[in-house]
């Protein structure tokens, strides 16, 4: 029995012996390759390749995409903690972010979106200020729907290491992006990006009009009429109309006033609805335009007709509405995407999440009436 039992105990002892071998030479032959790889690869200097990678303007387009096919053939990888690690050996300061957290538009010029949309400029304050309080900067990348533009931005973040994504909201609703999606952890802001269905933030534009129109029925209106423009209303999913046909449901049907939906702005279109309809209060984006309407057509805010908006924005300060809480929304978004980071969970879901958040309702000089007491 001895002899066998030896023999037995020599048979795992080399088993375990290769084992532990074929594990140690895995690690021992793999090497990631370096940045000086890249850059030998790409006939770059190490710091003309290093700066190809970080998207740097100094670096023709020509070289940068020159280093990021050699980054791709190599399968080089920055290592986000190793950056941070080196970046705390060379200083004597703990560093200010540990990783980089996408932040995506459809435009062609970093930041062109601040002269579209106020809300877009909140929602990526909001972000920004999280990814910071959480240990992350927020780097804005131009894709714009082009030919060539998403294949690029995706080399060039796999290259980096940059493995979160945020889709900010789009130039134009019902937008689409192609993109190897298992590669990264990603959350849409708004609804504006309609394929993929991925994981996204928004305002529950449902529940703010439902909001509005209590607020106003509390103060006596009852004709209550909703003007939208298209992109507006195709931008948060016609949810805002949805909830429209709910409180018309509950009203009676001679209060029940159609809703206003034109391409753009059409003075002469809401001429015309406010003069058939006689709304005692009208709600919905751009209400600033609606006043202006109203002012020429020699009617008074809020004497004659009361004004709500939906969106509140700097040139409406002082009117009722809605707070749409756009820097929350950037936030939320910030938090889920490092939670999915965390969590591991990469590529499109099985089963999409939407994360809503609520406006808040504030008071203003438009409204006339007592408020009255809401139900029990």
């Amino acid at each position: 029995m001895m002899p066998r039992k030896r023999c037995f105990m020599r048979l795992v002892a080399r088993v375990l012996h290769e084992r532990s071998f074929r594990a140690y030479a895995s690690t021992v032959e793999y090497r990631n390759p370096s940045l000086k790889d890249v850059a030998e690869a790409a006939g770059v200097h190490p710091a003309t390749a290093s700066r190809a990678l970080k998207n740097d303007r100094r670096i023709t387009e020509a070289t940068r995409l020159r280093v990021l096919s050699a980054a791709e053939a190599l399968g080089y990888r920055t290592d986000p903690l190793v950056s941070l690690l080196m970046s705390h050996r060379r200083t004597s300061t703990t560093p200010d972010f540990q990783g980089v957290i996408a932040y995506v538009t459809r435009y062609t010029t970093p930041g062109e979106w601040q002269g579209v949309s106020e809300s877009f400029t909140r929602i990526h304050h909001g972000a920004a200020a999280a990814a910071d309080r959480q240990g992350y900067a927020l780097e804005e990348f131009c894709v714009p729907p082009v030919k060539g533009a998403a294949a690029s931005f995706q080399r060039m973040a796999i290259a980096r290491g940059i493995q979160c994504i945020l889709i900010a909201p789009l130039p134009k609703p019902n937008g689409h992006l192609r993109m190897d999606w298992d590669k990264f952890h990603t959350i849409g802001i708004g609804y504006s990006l309609i394929r993929p269905e991925i994981h996204r933030v928004a305002t529950d534009h449902f529940g703010c009009l439902v909001v509005a129109t209590r607020q106003a029925r509390r103060r006596g209106y009852r004709r209550i009429g909703v003007t939208l423009n298209g992109q507006v209303n195709e931008r948060t999913d016609r949810r805002w109309l949805g909830a429209l046909m709910v409180e018309h449901q509950r009203s009676r049907p001679e209060e029940r006033i159609p809703p206003l939906v034109t391409r753009d702005w059409d003075e002469t279109a809401f001429r015309k609805w406010v003069l058939k309809h006689r709304p005692d209060a009208i709600m919905g984006v751009h209400m600033y335009r609606v006043a202006d309407g109203l002012e020429k057509m020699g009617l008074r805010v809020p004497e004659d007709i009361g004004l709500i908006s939906l969106e509140l924005r700097d040139r409406e300060k002082g009117m009722s509405g809605i707070d749409q809480n756009f820097e929350q929304i950037g936030a939320t978004a910030v938090h889920q995407v490092i939670g999915m980071f965390h969590r591991g969970e990469r590529g499109l879901p099985s089963a999409a999440q939407k994360n809503l958040i609520d406006g808040n309702w504030v008071d203003g000089n438009t409204l006339l009436g007592p408020v009255a007491s809401a139900p029990h």
